[in-house]
């Protein structure tokens, strides 16, 4: 995974102007950069999102493994506080129930099956 960012990492470099790194918080930095280079930044975020949403699904799927109805409060959902798998990658990512419930349904989708 780490070929992405050093990618995202390179083409934010190359996006700026030539006389180097600019001080301060990326939006400036963002305002600086070429029209190419801007383009290529998008890219390289595009491909970082892409891994990080894969790897963020398997680790739904994982806490979905962890977390079977029949465990009740010992699932690993219900120990930390939550009433679902769903939930709790929602509320770990900050992001919507319907978000961490999709992210959950990929990842138990696309896990490895267990024997």
């Amino acid at each position: 995974m780490g070929e992405v960012f050093t990618a995202l990492g390179e083409a934010w470099s190359c996006a700026l102007p030539p006389f180097g790194q600019v001080e301060g918080d990326p939006g400036t930095a963002v305002g600086t950069m070429s029209d190419p280079g801007l383009l290529a930044v998008l890219g390289a975020l595009g491909d970082v999102t892409k891994r990080v949403d894969a790897l963020t699904a398997m680790v739904a799927g994982e806490i979905s493994r962890r977390s079977p109805r029949e465990a009740g409060q010992d699932g690993l959902a219900r120990k930390a506080g939550y009433s679902s798998p769903g939930k709790l990658v929602a509320g770990k990512q900050g992001s919507s129930a319907g978000r961490g419930a999709t992210l959950v349904k990929v990842g138990d989708a696309t896990s490895p099956r267990r024997t």
